[in-house]
């Protein structure tokens, strides 16, 4: 299992699957500080990281029959 404990801070690790493909620290120069490697981490899982976006809310708004909010 996937330690999300050692993640940069703003980023989660995911799985790897293809090498640095999808690593979102892959063209930044924090890459080479970036504990990714299975030797590198607690858990021993090889990883990726990608940038954690900003968290939208949502409400529901009332609607009509038809759809349109009211």
């Amino acid at each position: 299992m996937i330690d999300p404990n050692e993640a940069p801070e703003g980023y989660r690790a995911e799985a790897l699957t293809a090498g640095c493909m999808g690593c979102d620290l892959a063209e930044s120069v924090d890459c080479m500080d970036a504990k990714c490697g299975r030797l590198e981490r607690v858990d021993g899982r090889p990883v990726i990281f990608k940038r954690i976006g900003p968290v939208m809310a949502i409400y529901a708004t009332p609607c009509d029959d038809m759809g349109a909010h009211v």
